[in-house]
């Protein structure tokens, strides 16, 4: 098991237990990172030290608005490497349970409209 995989699994560990309150999640390997479900469905995923939600055109701008990142990287124009449908959950939010469940909602739910 890589270095990588062992910080992506605790840090998914970590939110399995902040999100506790909002429903039962779980988590799954997921080329490096550590998936995060709730049932069938990808709503988030933990990667080199972020957390990332599912967006869709109606939530993206709030991510957006937060000038968060999408998951992945980006190495010039001709080499884009980044997961677009993932975004960077702002620290604010990861601070705030409330503000926390309410943003893991909207990514279930834009999950779970994406057929995730």
């Amino acid at each position: 098991m890589s270095e990588q995989y062992k910080a992506a699994t605790a840090l998914a560990d970590h939110y399995i237990d902040q999100l506790s309150d909002w429903a039962t999640v779980t988590r799954c390997p997921l080329f490096g990172a550590s998936a995060l479900y709730r049932g069938d469905h990808i709503f988030g995923m933990a990667w080199h030290g972020s957390l990332y939600f599912k967006v869709d055109d109606k939530t993206r701008k709030d991510y957006e608005a937060a000038n968060s990142q999408t998951v992945g990287h980006t190495a010039g124009a001709a080499t884009d490497h980044s997961l677009k449908t993932y975004m960077e959950v702002p620290a604010d939010v990861i601070e705030d349970d409330g503000k926390l469940h309410e943003w893991a909602e909207t990514a279930y739910l834009a999950a779970v409209k994406g057929g995730q």
